[in-house]
């Protein structure tokens, strides 16, 4: 009678110590450390609001949010993603993965007419500037004296 085989197949190697181990030759077998290597993982949803911040609507979902002007994340130093600035889309250097990873699935879906190209890596502002109403502007005046 012949020997039943099993359907996972290994080899016999020596170890350090000299006791001897089974050795898996499948590749799924082995042990991962993580399959997510970043903090944003692409979601249906978080599709739906890159493809509303492209048409310039408002859209949400858990981690991404948009007002058809700007794309941020809802991660601590995720505002400011991509922008629209004079009819094209500008990406800001964030500094993290899970940034680069909605700014790739951005640079996927949109034409390459409607990206604005980097001249020289991080000559983009990280975020851009804090615009004050008159109301505020004269508050801060009427306070500081200046």
């Amino acid at each position: 009678m012949a020997r039943k085989t099993s359907r996972r197949r290994s080899i016999r190697r020596n170890s350090r110590r000299g006791s001897r181990r089974l050795v898996s030759l499948f590749k799924n077998s082995r042990r991962r450390t993580s399959l997510r290597r970043n903090s944003y993982t692409s979601t249906p949803a978080g599709k739906k609001v890159v493809m509303a911040f492209l048409d310039r609507r408002a859209a949400s979902s858990a981690k991404l949010t948009t007002d058809g002007k700007r794309l941020d994340g809802t991660w601590m130093g995720g505002r400011g993603i991509a922008e629209w600035v004079g009819g094209k889309i500008v990406f800001y250097d964030l500094g993290s993965k899970s940034a680069q990873t909605v700014q790739n699935m951005v640079r996927r879906e949109a034409p390459a007419s409607w990206l604005k190209p980097n001249r020289r890596r991080g000559s983009m502002r990280r975020n851009p500037p804090i615009q004050f109403s008159d109301e505020t502007r004269a508050l801060a005046q009427k306070v500081y004296g200046k």
